[in-house]
């Protein structure tokens, strides 16, 4: 019986983990590499965990699975909605195998709560609550009754402890991870698995590559190590990442350029109290809430606030205030009523124009105006250089020339991708456009391993994978044919010549056939005559 195991390891990348490979500190992944293929995965825009994991398990663009950022936009609202499963609109690599009768066990996989019925077991990952809804619905019970206790989330998230403590958070939450993932493998059929470590991320965005991160990803091999000695015999194993991560050299306040272009106008928000809760908070917090109040009451705004704070070389003190206070500052709000084109949010790398009828006080009219605004930016921002006279961006197109589908229309109306990733894009209109960044966050290349016994051992690929092309080749290993709707290929380069993936021809299922075939069935059953 064919079995597969997918291991991802979010943001994980070669430039971080050759290194490491190297001196000696990641002893399982240097075997996979070693006795594998390996090279660099090519994320989607933009390079986030909700977007990319999405077309990572369906194959498809944004354009067909409708998960363009971690929010959803409405249109007549400037409101931003949380997205989750409900929002998929494609199936998932475990929701084709469940069609022709294979068993999935999926833990920790973003972007899948609340989790649909399938034939298997999944329980949900990031963006999911600390108690999610699984399935079958009894699992997480299930697992503390075999002394389990399941951790979603780090028990220091969002917590002010040492990096020591932080790190220990990270590694007892692999470790659940690890349990969950032995405990269900060993004890129920399976024909694949997927399980997703998550905490490879967030180690690199509050420590850069340095010796906490390390002391993770160590812990990470292990689990991964462990994982396939004892469930990996004879089995394919991809080891994915939803994109990479490394330093980055500039801020890019994006909505600060639209507004010196004239394009963004602000208006000042109004102060709310602050709720006796942070009053309790500790002195160091208490203080700087108190000075903060003190400057909201004459009109500055958070963002003037942490302007100050970045001058007097303060700047690590927004670290130091509570998320949740910070929401009760009064900021700089954006004036609709003179605004033609705006960024909506930092993690969507992209732009959305104020249109008439689709905004709430939209002020430009579809057609000519809209196509001669949005080309007029597109090229404004193509020809956008940094302090240092580079280049700030790679790529910035219309939505529909990057992304296809019957779901495009929800995108952002221009589309980009900043020059080798050196650039933090912030939604906040401040005076200051460009500013020094020097911290770690996503880069476009992630990371691809393969090693089992199909695959060959011919080291590192001289060009890209694509993360579309993970769902087509894991639907190929088990037989299965390739959706034609599907924007991934089978990776049938990886292949040993001799094994049954290489020498089975790839197929494929002409999608448009199949809902007519099943729409001529539902008509029957509905008349009666099956």
């Amino acid at each position: 019986m064919r079995k597969a195991i997918v291991i991802g390891l979010d943001a994980g990348c070669l430039d971080n983990i050759m290194p490491w490979v190297k001196q000696g500190e990641l002893p399982c992944l240097g075997q996979l590499l070693a006795g594998g293929v390996y090279s660099e995965l090519r994320s989607i825009i933009p390079s986030f965990t909700a977007p990319a994991w999405t077309s990572l398990f369906t194959g498809k663009n944004p354009g067909k699975h409708g998960i363009f950022s971690f929010f959803k936009y409405k249109n007549h609202s400037y409101a931003r909605e949380i997205v989750s499963a409900y929002d998929i609109q494609a199936k998932s690599i475990w929701e084709y195998l469940s069609e022709c009768g294979k068993t999935s066990i999926i833990i920790n996989v973003p972007l899948t709560h609340p989790a649909r019925k399938m034939r298997g077991i999944v329980i949900p990952g990031f963006m999911a609550p600390d108690i999610p809804t699984c399935f079958p619905p009894n699992i997480l019970q299930e697992l503390a009754e075999a002394q389990i206790n399941y951790q979603l989330y780090s028990n220091y998230e969002g917590k002010l402890v040492s990096p020591e403590k932080k790190v220990e958070g990270y590694i007892a939450v692999a470790e659940t991870r690890k349990k969950a993932t032995l405990y269900l493998a060993q004890k129920y059929d399976w024909d694949f698995l997927f399980v997703q470590f998550q905490e490879t991320d967030p180690v690199f965005h509050q420590f850069g590559k340095s010796e906490h991160s390390l002391r993770l990803y160590r812990y990470v091999d292990k689990c991964v190590g462990e994982l396939i000695a004892k469930l990996g015999s004879g089995v394919d194993v991809l080891i994915v990442s939803d994109h990479g991560i490394g330093k980055i050299k500039w801020r890019f306040c994006l909505n600060s350029w639209l507004r010196k272009e004239g394009l963004l106008k602000v208006k000042r928000g109004e102060r709310k109290e602050i709720s006796s809760d942070y009053a309790r908070a500790k002195r160091y917090a208490t203080t700087l809430s108190r000075i903060a109040s003190c400057l909201s009451k004459i009109g500055v705004t958070s963002e003037e606030i942490f302007q100050i704070a970045i001058k007097l070389k303060l700047g690590f003190l927004r670290g130091l205030i509570p998320r949740q206070w910070l929401e009760q500052l009064p900021k700089k709000q954006i004036d609709w009523s003179k605004t033609k084109v705006y960024c909506p949010s930092a993690s969507c790398w992209g732009i959305r124009i104020n249109v008439e009828d689709r905004e709430p006080a939209g002020i430009v009219e579809k057609g000519e105006e809209y196509q001669t605004l949005r080309q007029n930016v597109i090229e404004k921002l193509q020809r956008l250089r940094d302090p240092a006279g580079e280049l700030v961006f790679d790529k910035v197109l219309p939505r529909e020339e990057y992304y296809s589908g019957p779901l495009v229309n929800q995108a952002l109306d221009i589309i980009f991708a900043t020059r080798n990733t050196d650039y933090a894009i912030s939604d906040i209109a401040m005076r200051q456009i460009f500013s020094p960044f020097g911290r770690s966050g996503h880069k476009r290349d992630g990371l691809f391993i393969a090693s089992g016994p199909s695959i060959k051992n011919m080291g590192r690929i001289n060009y890209k994978l694509d993360i579309l092309d993970i769902t087509p080749t894991v639907l190929h290993i088990f037989g299965l044919s390739i959706p034609t709707d599907m924007d991934g290929r089978v990776l049938a380069e990886i292949f040993e010549p001799d094994s049954e993936p290489a020498k089975r021809p790839v197929t494929y299922e002409d999608v448009e056939e199949r809902h007519k075939i099943k729409g001529k069935i539902r008509k029957l059953k509905n008349s009666g005559k099956i």
